[in-house]
């Protein structure tokens, strides 16, 4: 009887120590191949046929659509550049140039990836972005409303940047992403 509850608990064991391996693996940004540019990083397999199966299972997860290669990037930042998390306790300003695709998109989302400030502003577009005459933009991520390109943050919850760039010429290479270009993201003060 005593062989068989040493059975049972080794047993059990094993499958909680796979579940719990499973969970920390299968997460939103679950996946190899990686690419960092500051700040943001790019899964480059996440929506091609070849994606690994730990990608697989977090866009399963998730229920996401990801863009495949032939039709962008999609970017994500959790840290400013200074390697700070992202948190609605700071003010963030987000500095960049003419980025290198026919349309983007930036968003401002909870740490689960959803809508991080219910009913407000979530986001901006390559169309809708108020920029200076020679194509640079300034987007302020911050709790309480600033003047120009503002996007609301929760009041002291993390949060994270998502970019994604439609129709782009970076090519899918890491050096490519390294110097792709995206916006700084520079912490201002916190509370």
């Amino acid at each position: 009887m005593a062989n068989f509850f040493k059975l049972l608990l080794t047993a059990l064991i094993g499958v909680a120590l796979g579940l719990i391996s499973v969970h920390a693996t299968v997460v939103r940004d679950a996946g190899f191949g990686s690419a960092p540019s500051g700040a943001w990083q790019a899964w480059l397999k996440r929506g091609a046929q070849d994606a690994d199966p730990y990608a697989r299972a977090s866009i399963s997860r998730f229920g996401e659509i990801p863009l495949g290669p032939a039709e962008g990037l999609t970017f994500v930042a959790r840290h400013d550049d200074s390697g700070a998390a992202l948190t609605g306790r700071c003010d963030y300003r987000l500095a960049g140039q003419p980025m290198p695709a026919r349309f983007w998109s930036l968003s401002l989302l909870s740490e689960h990836g959803e809508e991080a400030v219910a009913g407000e502003r979530s986001g901006f577009t390559s169309l809708d972005v108020v920029r200076s005459e020679n194509g640079a933009f300034e987007i302020i991520a911050a709790p309480h409303a600033r003047p120009g390109n503002w996007l609301p943050a929760p009041e002291s919850e993390r949060f994270v940047l998502m970019m994604q760039l439609y129709d782009t010429t970076i090519g899918t290479s890491a050096s490519a992403i390294a110097g792709a270009g995206l916006p700084k993201i520079v912490r201002g003060t916190c509370r």
